[in-house]
Parts: C-alpha cells; sequence; structure tokens
C-alpha cells in the first residue's frame, strides 16, 4: 500500500494525526465527524467539509484492489479509532485505515450534497407546479369566456364543425376527460 503512496501523501496523512497543542484535537477529528445535518444552511458547511476531504489527495488509486465491502470495514474501523491509537499501527495499516475513511467520508459528503440539491429541485418543482395552477385558475374563466366568444361566431358561420376541437380543449384546460362521444366525432380530426 505505501509503494503506491507519493511522499505528498503520506505527508498529508501522517499530518492528520498532529495533535495541534492550542485545540488539543487534530485534522483526523475533522475527518471523523461530518457536519451537521444536510440541510440549506449548513450547505457551506458541507461544501466545505467535501473540498477538504478532496485537498488530502487522491484515495482512489492507493486503494484499488481492495473490495469495497473491506473499504467500508477499514473505513468504520479508522472511525472507531482515535489519533493516538491509530498512530500504533504500522504505516502501512494505518496508511489503508485512513485512505479508507477518507474515501467513505467523500462518499457520505457527495451523497448528502447531492440529497440537498434533490430535495431543492423537488421543492422550486412543485413550488411551479402550484403557481401555475394558480395561474390556471384564474385564467380559467376568462379562457371559457374568449371560447365560447369563438363558439358562438364559428357556429354561426359553420354549424357544429367546432364543438368536437371546443369540447377537447375545454377538458384538457380544466384537467377533465375528454369524454367518448367527442372522440368519435366525425368532426375529430
Amino acid at each position: 500500500m505505501l509503494s503506491r503512496l507519493t511522499g505528498e501523501t503520506r505527508g498529508r496523512l501522517d499530518a492528520l494525526l498532529v495533535i495541534d497543542p492550542r485545540l488539543k484535537r487534530s485534522p483526523y477529528n475533522r475527518l471523523k465527524h461530518l457536519p451537521k445535518p444536510p440541510s440549506l444552511s449548513h450547505l457551506q458547511e458541507w461544501l466545505d467539509q467535501l473540498e477538504w476531504l478532496v485537498s488530502l489527495g487522491d484515495v482512489e488509486g492507493p486503494l484499488a484492489g481492495l473490495p469495497p465491502l473491506k473499504i467500508k470495514h477499514f473505513a468504520a474501523e479508522a472511525k472507531a479509532l482515535d489519533a493516538h491509537e491509530l498512530k500504533d499501527f504500522v504505516p502501512p495499516k494505518r496508511a489503508t485505515l485512513l485512505l479508507s475513511l477518507i474515501r467513505r467520508q467523500r462518499v457520505q459528503a457527495r451523497d448528502q450534497l447531492a440529497t440537498m440539491l434533490i430535495k431543492r429541485m423537488n421543492k422550486i418543482q412543485q413550488r411551479g407546479k402550484e403557481e401555475l395552477e394558480r395561474w390556471r385558475s384564474t385564467h380559467r374563466e376568462k379562457t371559457a369566456q374568449l371560447v365560447s366568444v369563438r363558439l358562438i361566431a364559428s357556429s354561426e358561420s359553420a354549424p357544429g364543425k367546432f364543438d368536437c376541437t371546443t369540447n377537447i380543449f375545454l377538458c384538457w384546460w380544466t384537467g377533465k376527460n375528454f369524454p367518448a362521444w367527442c372522440l368519435q366525432s366525425p368532426h375529430f380530426s
């Protein structure tokens, strides 16, 4: 595993376990804990976390060949340990555990961001549907009056020709089903 890592990546992994004397915490704590529950108000925290996780370097290359279930197991093991305990592992095992946890946290961060996006798009779509229905209901009566004026004018010039077309339009506009007699009408063409 270590042979697949660049010196820079090894340095980043080791830096995760260095405890800041002021904060009495290591960057490893940030790695283990994801931000608050996904919501629009916490969006920036999730984006910052994902950006930080990506800045830790390539994890896919070194983990290539490991089954996903094994990676998940290693990530869970790493998450259960603290920085002091992780330092006690031999370098290849420590690197594998850290890379697995980084990968798992990236996947979870991306999933949460995608979920937030989907929820937001669903709300936008729902508001659009509601606004369209409000608009249709306010204009439905006016449209029906215009169609009836057109119907009267058309029936005077060509009796019976536009009855079916107008009924189909009114059914579509009001959201009702087409009457069966209309679809069988010889005027429907």
